[in-house]
C-alpha cells in the first residue's frame, strides 16, 4: 500500500480490497494445498457495536484515546459500516478508514472467494463466539 502524506486518509481495508485479498489467499496461496487454512483473529462489526455504540439508534459513535503523546480519534458510521481513525502527535498525523464486517458478511465473503468451510470461534481454543471478544475465523480451502 502506498504511504499516505501527512494528514491524508488511506482506505486501509475497503470492501473491494478485502474480497480481492480473500480470493488471492485462496487461489494463489492455499489452492495448491487442499485443506490449507487461513486463520484470522479480528474485531467484528458486532464487537465494535457492543463496545462503542451507546444506544441502538445511534448512527455515528465517537471515541478518543490518548497513548502518551499519541492521540487516537475515531468515529464509527454504523450504517456504512466504516470506522474512521486518526492518529496524531505534534507535527504528525495519519488516518484511515476500515470497513467493519459482521460475522455473517465475513463468512459469506470467504465462501464466495472459494473457501470450502468457514468456522468462527471466540478464541484459539475453540471457545464460543461472543460480542465481548475478537472473533477467530478459520477458512479451509
Amino acid at each position: 500500500m502506498a504511504r499516505a502524506e501527512a494528514g491524508k486518509d488511506e482506505n486501509c481495508h475497503g470492501q473491494q480490497h478485502s474480497s480481492t485479498l480473500f480470493r488471492f489467499a485462496h487461489f494463489r496461496i492455499l489452492a495448491p494445498f487442499p485443506g490449507g487454512r487461513l486463520l484470522m483473529e479480528l474485531s467484528t462489526l458486532e464487537q465494535a457495536m457492543h463496545e462503542i455504540r451507546t444506544t441502538e439508534n445511534e448512527e455515528i459513535s465517537t471515541k478518543q484515546v490518548r497513548h502518551g503523546d499519541l492521540q487516537e480519534e475515531s468515529w464509527f458510521d454504523w450504517n456504512s459500516q466504516l470506522a474512521h481513525v486518526r492518529y496524531s502527535r505534534p507535527g504528525w498525523s495519519r488516518g484511515c478508514r476500515t470497513r467493519m464486517y459482521s460475522r455473517s458478511q465475513l463468512r459469506s465473503a470467504l465462501l464466495t472467494a472459494g473457501f470450502n468451510d468457514v468456522r468462527m470461534m471466540g478464541d484459539l481454543r475453540g471457545g464460543p463466539v461472543d460480542d465481548d471478544h475478537r472473533t477467530v475465523t478459520v477458512a479451509t480451502s
